[in-house]
């Protein structure tokens, strides 16, 4: 088959062509010239982004995969249809896609990349095709199971119906789209109908009120859960636990890993393998192997003589935010690193929204660099601007706000520095952070 995908350059639909291409199929694709990081896996492949010419439109296409992004009043996509090719929602092939495998949906307001990740990892690349929303993908003929990202945004997750839907946590979100948490419960709690077993992190407060015929639970606090995790010590290696399946106990394990969420994202991969009867030591034994999504607790040593540290973190949300400095602080523990955060926060909407609770997040950090507001192109606004955010942290009582990005004279040793953020502040930064403090740049 011939593929042709507008907006190839999304995370979703970079991986989707990395399937389809692996799965002997042409692909093809458009999009912006801005370079993004899905475009190295696209590279690798040789496989070939255009620009939005309607002349790159042609009946050799047997199907045009529309991103989500995109109108269906795109100039490629009705040249597609005066050529009568196939024209298909991404969210819409995703769906006719997952039917002919064992699905695995992986939805939450957090950690669905990271959990599809895990999955991956855990059942290995010879037993599952993948779909992970940091642009990764790979597919298999012979693989019978698919684990892919279900995004709640605008009621997106609503065209699946898995086999296995996994919901990390729900949360207010999206405040451009939803109105208020009772309207996401909502929208979960329909994404959720259409699944056949739903595994649920029933200490999250919003996720425990979801209703499903066939749910398996899994907790940290509850020890009636389907899966329950007792944790036995947290130290800068990971975490060690006995685990707990049906009330059986399964043993005592170690995983190197930081941070409650990454606990509950492993306990929902766990929960896939022993549904799916992997053993437990197979399990565990992958999870180790763990090395991390892009863009998800990347460290960097910069160097290693002064204990200089750079981690770089898609957390855009307070609670992921609140996460992330645990996970660090674990790590790296307070009485002896110091951590200093660059944060970028991402649409003016969520800015607004989230505003105290932004404030107090990043007033964890011993100090704080806030970049410009990351806007969205769906999305006007004349209501909120950095300056704001730091008036509000001020006012919490915060005075290690740093006012310019080159004045980071106060990291010597012993130190984190951490990027934060769903826009692009990694490449703003990351470069120069990497050159000022190398060991031996």
């Amino acid at each position: 088959m011939n593929y042709f995908l507008l907006g190839i350059k999304g995370s979703g639909m970079s991986a989707l062509a990395s399937i389809l291409y692996d799965l002997d199929n042409h692909v093809t694709g458009s999009d912006v010239e801005d370079f993004f990081f899905t475009e190295n896996q696209l590279n690798e492949k040789d496989i070939k982004v255009t620009n939005f010419d309607i002349k790159h439109i042609n009946q050799k296409i047997h199907v045009l995969i529309l991103g989500n992004a995109f109108s269906d009043e795109h100039p490629q996509v009705l040249e597609a249809k005066k050529l009568k090719i196939k024209v298909m929602r991404y969210f819409d092939f995703l769906n006719d896609f997952a039917k002919d495998k064992r699905s695995i949906a992986i939805s939450g307001t957090n950690g669905k990349t990271t959990t599809t990740s895990l999955i991956t990892q855990m059942l290995g690349e010879d037993k599952i095709n993948y779909l992970i929303g940091d642009g990764q993908g790979s597919g298999k003929l012979n693989n019978d199971n698919f684990v892919f990202e279900a995004c709640e945004y605008k009621n997106i997750f609503w065209n699946y119906k898995p086999d296995i839907s996994i919901i990390t946590n729900v949360e207010m979100d999206h405040p451009d789209f939803f109105k208020n948490e009772n309207d996401v419960l909502n929208s979960f709690q329909k994404y959720i109908d259409y699944a056949k077993l739903v595994i649920i992190n029933i200490d999250d407060r919003l996720s425990n009120k979801l209703k499903h015929k066939n749910i398996i639970s899994v907790s940290l606090l509850d020890s009636k859960a389907d899966l329950y995790i007792n944790i036995t010590s947290k130290d800068k290696a990971g975490f060690t636990f006995e685990l707990f399946w049906e009330s059986n106990k399964l043993g005592y394990y170690t995983l190197p890993f930081f941070g409650d969420h990454m606990i509950y994202n492993s306990l929902s991969a766990i929960a896939v393998g022993l549904i799916l009867d992997e053993k437990i030591n197979y399990i565990i034994n992958n999870l180790k192997q763990f090395s991390g999504a892009k863009r998800r607790f990347e460290i960097l040593t910069l160097n290693q003589e002064k204990e200089i540290y750079l981690i770089d973190d898609f957390a855009h949300h307070p609670t992921s935010i609140d996460l992330i400095i645990d996970a660090i602080r674990q790590k790296f523990p307070t009485n002896q690193f110091k951590l200093t955060v660059i944060f970028q926060p991402h649409t003016f909407s969520r800015t607004i929204e989230f505003i105290d609770e932004f404030a107090q997040s990043l007033s964890k950090a011993d100090h704080l660099y806030l970049s410009e507001i990351y806007g969205s192109i769906r999305e006007k606004n004349n209501k909120i601007n950095i300056e704001i955010l730091k008036e509000k942290i001020i006012l919490n009582g915060y005075n290690n706000l740093i006012d310019d990005i080159n004045d980071l004279d106060h990291i010597k040793d012993n130190h984190v520095i951490c990027l934060l953020g769903a826009g692009n502040i990694d490449t703003l930064y990351k470069e120069d952070l990497i050159n000022l403090f190398m060991e031996g740049k």
